[in-house]
């Protein structure tokens, strides 16, 4: 379905880019007030430009499981990269925004609240020789993520592109500025022996990465305004 809706999208643009002009100006906005956008990583917005300047909508960004994998191989890590398969879920992510044209070019600052489901971040770290802590081990091990669900404000920015036959193109990521519960990581599965000194340094590095990840809403819309 994903596949589809990226096949879609890229024929949309192809076709829009051949028929029309991109405009992005005030006017535009004015004369095509009513907006709506398929979001290439799933989901949709929805929204009413008050005036040329001011914009409120609504926006969903849909959930996704992408796995990533590196390459494995016997070389010495003297970090934590190399040798791993990574499968991670991004919350689906709501919100209501309201976007702010300073120029009469698209560019906008957005602002508003977003609610974001829980997230997971699951690593496994083949068996290889590595410096853990203070000493080097050959060994492999899990990491698990979690990451509570978020609720609250939210700012970001974004660029919003109309054409004169009535096609959009918007770029925009929104990050969350509440507070978020901390993550849980939990380090499992060693393949061998090590030092509770040097677990305790692997689980403080993870911990630090996680704590690191905001919470975040993508939009990269395809739509009409009319």
């Amino acid at each position: 379905m994903k596949h589809l809706i990226a096949i879609c999208l890229t024929l949309g643009m192809i076709g829009i880019f051949a028929t029309g002009d991109l405009l992005a100006g005030a006017k535009e906005r004015e004369d095509r007030p009513v907006e709506i956008q398929l979001n290439a990583v799933g989901g949709f917005s929805l929204g009413y430009h008050i005036n040329s300047v001011i914009y409120i909508g609504v926006l969903q960004s849909n959930a996704m499981t992408p796995t990533e994998s590196t390459d494995a191989d016997n070389s010495f890590n003297d970090d934590y990269s190399g040798g791993t398969k990574t499968s991670e879920h991004k919350g689906m992510s709501q919100g209501a925004e309201i976007r702010f044209y300073p120029f009469n070019f698209g560019l906008f600052i957005g602002a508003g609240t977003m609610k974001l489901n829980k997230e997971w971040d699951y690593r496994t770290y083949d068996e290889r020789r590595r410096l853990l802590g203070d000493n080097a081990y050959s060994i492999g091990f899990d990491v698990t993520m979690d990451y509570p669900e978020y609720e609250g404000s939210m700012v970001g920015l974004g660029y919003n592109g109309s054409f004169a036959n009535g096609f959009t193109l918007t770029g925009l990521f929104y990050v969350g500025t509440g507070a978020r519960e901390d993550p849980t990581v939990v380090v499992s599965n060693y393949t061998g022996p090590i030092l509770a000194s040097d677990q305790l340094a692997v689980e403080d590095h993870f911990q630090k990465q996680a704590e690191q990840r905001p919470a975040g809403m993508l939009l990269i819309g395809l739509g009409y305004a009319f």
